[in-house]
């Protein structure tokens, strides 16, 4: 015997929702990429210039190159991903809207019988 679990209630209109629905649109604009850009621009060279400022400015701009260009390439990614859903989304209507038309022709052919 196993017991039913309750449906799980989704609603898309959830503020919680949506504002996670626009975070890979977001992460993968052009401004938060030059934003992230320009964010190692100033924060390697700098440690490496003037490593008086940080207590260890090697592992400090290692640390600052490796989490930036981590988080420019899953913006990228980010954007492909979304990029890639919408396509897929946009195919599969045309599909299924030439499927329908199939249907009606099919249909309009054995009533013509």
């Amino acid at each position: 015997m196993s017991a039913e679990l309750p449906p799980v209630v989704h609603n898309p209109d959830s503020a919680p929702d949506r504002f996670l629905a626009a975070l890979p649109a977001a992460s993968a604009s052009k401004p938060h990429i030059w934003l992230l850009i320009a964010l190692w621009v100033v924060l390697v060279p700098v440690t490496l210039i003037w490593p008086h400022l940080v207590p260890l400015p090697i592992a400090l701009a290692l640390g600052n190159h490796t989490n930036i260009v981590s988080a420019v390439g899953s913006s990228i990614a980010a954007g492909v991903s979304t990029a890639n859903h919408h396509q897929v989304r946009a195919h599969n209507k045309a599909v299924l809207s030439s499927l329908d038309a199939l249907h009606a022709k099919v249909d309009d052919q054995n009533g013509a019988d």
